[in-house]
């Protein structure tokens, strides 16, 4: 899922070069990739983009059974946040999130895994996934991650928009 949104958030932001085919060939369109120009950075819990503002208001685990994990038949870690369009451009909460971050748990085995997304913990959150926001307004959402083990710390991962890591934050689980 989070490899479409950023495929979406790539086509998006891809305009039709005004230049001729590099080979000479006029059957394939080459695009130019526009992402800005600025940095991001991931500090204290938010992240700052040139077009964007995404700051975590909380983190819990969610036990099965519990209210926000209803259905699941494992724990997950929610993330509350809030996003905040700074530039006018397209921007909706769960596709700034999945562009800017990656969960994983490391169990020892040498290479850390990668969550899978959880249902949505807050139903009062829920239509706001997708809602796009306006320029300097801000929309809070939630979304979780079904954990493999109740004891192994999770890692959140930032990237700025091309998927370079500019930060990290460690959840402890209990």
């Amino acid at each position: 899922m989070a490899a479409l949104g950023i495929a979406l958030l790539a086509l998006a932001g891809c305009t039709p070069a005004e230049h001729a085919s590099q080979d000479g060939e006029h059957t394939v369109s080459e695009v130019e990739a526009e992402f800005g120009v600025g940095t991001t950075t991931f500090q204290d819990g938010t992240l700052v983009s040139p077009h964007l503002r995404i700051q975590i208001t909380s983190a819990s685990v969610i036990l099965p059974g519990e209210t926000g994990n209803e259905y699941g038949e494992a724990p997950v870690l929610a993330f509350w946040y809030e996003t905040t369009n700074l530039t006018g451009q397209e921007v909706n909460p769960l596709t700034a999130w999945f562009t800017h971050f990656r969960v994983i748990q490391d169990q020892g085995t040498g290479a850390p895994s990668e969550l899978t997304l959880g249902m949505v913990p807050d139903g009062s959150l829920a239509n706001n996934q997708s809602t796009v926001i306006a320029e300097g307004e801000t929309v809070a959402n939630a979304v979780s991650y079904t954990l493999l083990d109740a004891e192994t710390p999770v890692e959140l991962i930032a990237s700025d928009a091309v998927l370079n890591q500019i930060g990290s934050a460690l959840y402890p689980i209990q």
